[in-house]
């Protein structure tokens, strides 16, 4: 809830740390605790495309499927779509830091935002408002659903489905699996109006997110 919104992708570099920083550097000093993530980019591509569709991020490409674009980040990695929304609407301040950055050789781009430069409808049919940009994102949720949120772009459809229990003030402790550690079975949860704890049904998942009253 308490975001200003802006929603950057991980580098393909950011995945393999480890070896990246090898390739370039040299080997690291032992005892390091640096290392690979145990998936690419690659893998994670079409998640963060769906996730951008979800939230109705707002941006332009920079690399689109290898294409480099022009008025986008030029060293994002490989996307296989555009953003759902285009990039919202620049103050003078950030015109002037454009074209200033321009004439030093450099490649400034909008920032890619979770608020809405349009009026925005996602995959799931939740509906966002274009935002009128009034500047209180940073501290306050948004009143007008013109920045993307669980609340605003998955609980509501979630709050829906008979298997779905919506529990606030509360904690998750751990996650218990199955004898074959394949899959989740429950959650030990701590509510401390309540002072004790309790296991979720086997079919659950567990959103992180503060809900708060827009305003």
């Amino acid at each position: 809830m308490h975001w200003n919104g802006q929603t950057y992708r991980f580098l393909p570099s950011d995945f393999v740390a480890k070896s990246h920083n090898e390739e370039r550097y040299g080997p690291l000093p032992e005892g390091m605790t640096v290392q690979d993530y145990g998936v690419t980019y690659d893998e994670l591509e079409p998640h963060f495309d769906y996730f951008e569709k979800i939230c109705g991020i707002c941006g332009t490409a920079g690399n689109l499927r290898g294409d480099i674009r022009e008025g986008g980040n030029p060293f994002e990695g490989p996307r296989s779509d555009d953003y759902p929304n285009p990039p919202m609407q620049m103050t003078f301040s950030q015109d002037r830091f454009e074209a200033s950055a321009r004439e030093l050789g450099l490649n400034p781009f909008p920032v890619p935002s979770a608020n809405m430069s349009r009026a925005y409808v996602n995959p799931l049919g939740l509906q966002l408002a274009p935002c009128t940009y009034c500047g209180f994102c940073e501290k306050h949720g948004c009143g007008n659903y013109s920045k993307s949120s669980p609340q605003t772009t998955i609980i509501p459809v979630l709050m829906k489905r008979e298997n779905f229990t919506l529990r606030t003030d509360s904690e998750v402790l751990s996650v218990e699996k199955s004898p074959d550690g394949t899959r989740t079975t429950g959650s030990p949860t701590s509510i401390p109006a309540v002072r004790n704890s309790f296991s979720l049904p086997r079919s659950w998942c567990s959103v992180l997110t503060r809900l708060r009253t827009p305003g």
